[in-house]
């Protein structure tokens, strides 16, 4: 079952979509590769301590690498804080919107 147009991510793209088209939703064989879970399987599963699941390469070689490229580099972190008027400490949650790295990237 194909699938184009049949899923809740947004329709159409190119009428009234804004930023939105710009970034087309992944394929639905993309979304499979985009799943860390993708890979993993009952021999992944460790108990102890805790229950968790330890999947080296989880995801592709290449997906891995697009994903890095775009995390937001520290500068950029600590620019978002100051706006949010936080200090940055160890742990500090800061909230990044996606345009905003997409922005410093020179993706948008």
């Amino acid at each position: 079952s194909g699938g184009e147009g049949s899923g809740g991510d947004g329709g159409e793209t190119g009428e009234g979509g804004g930023e939105v088209g710009k970034v087309p939703p992944p394929a639905e064989s993309d979304r499979a590769r985009l799943s860390i879970l993708a890979r993993a399987t009952s021999a992944h599963v460790r108990l102890d301590p805790f229950p968790h699941i330890i999947v080296e390469n989880a995801l592709h070689a290449n997906t891995y690498a697009r994903l890095a490229a775009s995390y937001p580099m520290y500068t950029d972190v600590v620019n978002v804080a100051k706006k949010q008027g936080k200090k940055l400490r160890p742990n500090t949650r800061v909230d990044i919107r996606a345009h905003m790295t997409l922005d410093a990237h020179g993706a948008a």
